[in-house]
This record gives structure tokens, C-alpha cells and sequence, in this order.
């Protein structure tokens, strides 16, 4: 019975030892090496034909990094048989200069890492390259506005081309295919529509102009279009319906009279009623004038003054081709003499002859010679008439936002401005006249 324990013992025994052994001997699965973990950094733009991008190695793998980059084909899911960088060794972050790649076309990049095991790799990322750049595609626009020096066109941009637009503007010349080499205007960057004023011209000369949009890979022309500038001559008096006549003055683009309008009738023939009477006069809805303070020789000097009725009478109160101006067409003038706060001294007549002394800084510069005709005012009792010699008022034909329904434009003998006020529709004021 002993020798049978023995021998049971020793079996278990000899079991334990071999099974110890045999654990010893196998290879421990904590210490396996795994391919590495990687991720694709975004694909950004350095170029038609490049890019760039990298990845961020977060583990080995538990084995040295042997070769990193990025690989990319036209294909999903490239692999380093397809095209790559080789980026250097090690963990961490690596960046990739992609080249050689098509324009226009798409892509898919994904970065890799290499150890012992094998190659992994990281997301994959879709990019398109951009379309290779080509001259910018636009057209001319039509000529307007033109006069003995100038006129008007510009142009339309409806493409870049891809790359973006540096300059623009027309191009001009008396020969045809003008191009930038020759007279040109700039008119800012960017596709779309831009306006040009072509100016310096001479008269009665054809002209021939092509816009044009410069980029990174040259400069376009649109169609060419030609036009030919007026002559120079420009008539130096005008005559109303009652044979009044009226110097002329070309002050920038506006052609003026030089005088106070003095006309008693419409432009078809009709009369423009008188009216002396303060009370009548206050009373009106249709046209009227009157001299200041009743007197002819005022209108003489000054010419006659009218009621908003007659300057906005359908029959028409300046003479044929001519109109009375709007709010915008007096900012012209005073914009073309330097502005509100100074154009009155270019604008007014020299001396005192009619102006209440002193008028100092007048110049006249302009030649407009303004004189100072007053007005008649609209709450008689008080005073019907006022400011003769001391302020000229004028008609414009634009809305006033204040209570009163008009705009007029003042000169004033102590100061230099080309003043603005709000009129009630019966006041009585001079009226100069603007060629169309």
C-alpha cells in the first residue's frame, strides 16, 4: 500500500516540475510588438501642384519607428507602394511637403508609420487641387457721357481666372487694341462691375478703349469699343422766349448761364402772371414773379423773382435745352469749386457795385458772377421783401426734408460759402439756368 502512495506521489511530482518548466520556457504575450497608432494632419494648400500635411505618431508599437509620411493616390486608401514623403523617424508630429501632384484633381492622403511589425496608417483625408490659373475673363462697357475731354465707360470681371485680380481699369488710345502701356485709368482690385472716367481727351478725336483686369498670370483685355469726342466749341450765349439774352460760362462739366433768369413766359408761349400785390402773392398756386420790391430797374440788374409755381410749371421756365438745377447738380458746382465753405468766393462778383460792402475774399474765379437779387418773402405785413445786397437766393428744384417744400442755394456778402436753405413754395427767388 506504501509503495503504491510513492509511487502516486512521484507522478505529481514529476507532473508539477515539467509543467513549471514548460511555463518558464513559453514567450510572454505582455511584451508583444504591435504596429504603431497614427493619425493624418489636415491637408492644407501651398500651391496648384503641392500641399501639405504630416501625422502625429501616438505609439511605436512598443518597436523603434523606422519610416514615416504620408502617402496619397487618386485611389481610396493609398499605401506606400503609391506615391509618398519619408519624413524622418520617432514619435510625435511630423509634417509632410506633398509635390507633384495634378491640378484639378482629386486626391486621398493618409499618413503612415513603419516598425518592425509593419507599416500603419492614419485616417484618410480627401483634398481636390485647385484649377491651374489662367488670364482673367471680362468684358467693356459702353460709352457714355462723353464731351470734348472726357467720358465714361468701364468694365465688367466675371472671372479671376483663378488667381486674384491686382489691378484694373480701361486702356485707351487713338489706335485700336489699346492695351496698358498706353493711356489707361485704375479702378481698384476684384471681379465684377467697375466704372472708369477717361479724362485729358482731345476734341473731336475718335478713341478707341478696351478695359482690362491684370493677375498673378498677366493682364486681359475685353472687346474693343471706339467713340469720338465732341467738338470743342461751345455756345457762349443762350436766348429765352421773350429774346432776353444770356452769356454763358462752362465751369468743369456744367455749362451756366452767367446771368439772372429775366424771362416773362413760359417756353410755350404762355404768360407768367406778374404779381405786385403781397397779399395776392401769398395766396398763389400757380406761377407768378415780380421784380424786388416792385421796382423794373431791379430786374434790370438782378432779373425777376419766382414762385415755386413757375420754376416747377410743366410748360417750362428755362429756355429750350436748359432746366432749372437740382440739389445735386449746385453740390456739383460747389464740389468742382472746392467745396460749400469756400465756392462762394469763386462764385461771387467782384467789388461792391452790388454787393453791400465790404465783399471781402470774393474772386469770381469761376465766373459765375453772382450777384445778390434777394427775395420776396411769404408773410407780408412784416416785411414783403429783403436782403438786396447782401444775399442772392436760387432755385433749386429738389424736396427739403425741414416743414418748408424746397431747396435753395445762398451767397452771402460776408462769408465765402455756397450756402443751402429750406423755402416755402411762395417765396420769391432768382433763378439760374443749367444747360442739359
Amino acid at each position: 500500500m506504501k509503495k503504491k502512495i510513492y509511487l502516486l506521489g512521484g507522478i505529481l511530482l514529476t507532473i508539477i516540475i515539467a509543467f513549471s518548466c514548460s511555463s518558464e520556457n513559453s514567450p510572454s504575450t505582455e511584451n508583444t510588438p504591435t504596429l504603431p497608432i497614427i493619425s493624418t494632419l489636415t491637408v492644407t494648400k501651398s500651391g496648384t501642384t503641392t500641399a501639405s500635411s504630416g501625422g502625429n505618431i501616438s505609439s511605436d508599437g512598443g518597436e523603434n519607428i523606422t519610416s514615416r509620411g504620408v502617402v496619397w493616390n487618386t485611389s481610396q486608401n493609398p499605401t506606400i507602394v503609391n506615391s509618398k514623403t519619408i519624413d524622418g523617424i520617432g514619435i510625435g508630429n511630423f509634417n509632410s511637403a506633398i509635390t507633384g501632384l495634378l491640378a484639378n484633381t482629386t486626391y486621398y492622403f493618409r499618413a503612415y508609420a513603419t516598425n518592425s511589425v509593419g507599416t500603419a496608417y492614419g485616417n484618410e483625408i480627401t483634398y481636390i487641387t485647385s484649377a491651374i490659373s489662367t488670364l482673367p475673363t471680362l468684358t467693356t462697357s459702353s460709352i457714355s457721357n462723353i464731351t470734348a475731354s472726357t467720358a465714361i465707360s468701364g468694365g465688367n470681371i466675371t472671372s479671376d481666372g483663378g488667381s486674384t485680380i491686382i489691378n484694373r481699369g480701361i486702356a485707351w488710345s487713338i489706335n485700336q487694341n489699346p492695351i496698358v502701356t498706353n493711356s489707361k485709368t485704375i479702378n481698384g482690385n476684384g471681379v465684377g462691375v467697375f466704372s472708369s472716367s477717361i479724362t485729358n481727351l482731345t476734341a473731336n478725336t475718335t478713341y478707341y478703349i478696351r478695359a482690362y483686369a491684370t493677375n498673378s498670370i498677366g493682364t486681359a483685355y475685353g472687346s474693343q469699343v471706339s467713340f469720338t469726342t465732341t467738338s470743342n466749341s461751345i455756345a457762349t450765349t443762350v436766348t429765352d422766349i421773350d429774346g432776353n439774352i444770356y452769356p454763358t460760362i462752362l465751369i468743369c462739366s456744367q455749362l451756366w448761364m452767367k446771368k439772372n433768369l429775366n424771362v416773362s413766359k413760359y417756353r410755350n408761349g404762355d404768360l407768367i402772371p406778374q404779381v405786385q400785390d403781397a397779399t395776392q402773392w401769398n395766396n398763389l398756386t400757380t406761377g407768378a414773379w415780380c421784380y424786388y420790391a416792385n421796382q423794373t430797374a431791379n430786374g434790370t440788374v438782378y432779373g425777376k423773382l419766382y414762385n415755386w409755381y413757375a420754376v416747377n410749371d410743366s410748360r417750362g421756365l428755362a429756355p429750350a435745352g436748359w432746366h432749372i438745377p437740382s440739389n445735386n447738380e449746385w453740390v456739383t458746382l460747389e464740389n468742382c469749386l472746392g467745396g460749400w465753405a469756400s465756392a462762394g468766393f469763386k462764385m461771387k462778383e467782384i467789388g461792391t457795385a452790388h454787393w453791400q460792402p465790404t465783399n471781402d475774399g470774393a474772386t469770381n474765379s469761376s465766373d459765375f458772377t453772382g450777384i445778390p437779387g434777394g427775395l420776396r418773402i411769404s408773410n407780408p405785413g412784416t416785411v414783403d421783401f429783403s436782403q438786396i445786397n447782401y444775399e442772392g437766393f436760387w432755385w433749386s428744384t429738389s424736396e427739403s426734408s425741414d416743414y418748408y417744400g424746397k431747396t435753395c442755394r445762398i451767397l452771402n456778402s460776408d462769408v465765402g460759402y455756397l450756402g443751402t436753405s429750406a423755402v416755402d413754395l411762395i417765396q420769391g427767388l432768382s433763378v439760374r439756368c443749367l444747360k442739359d
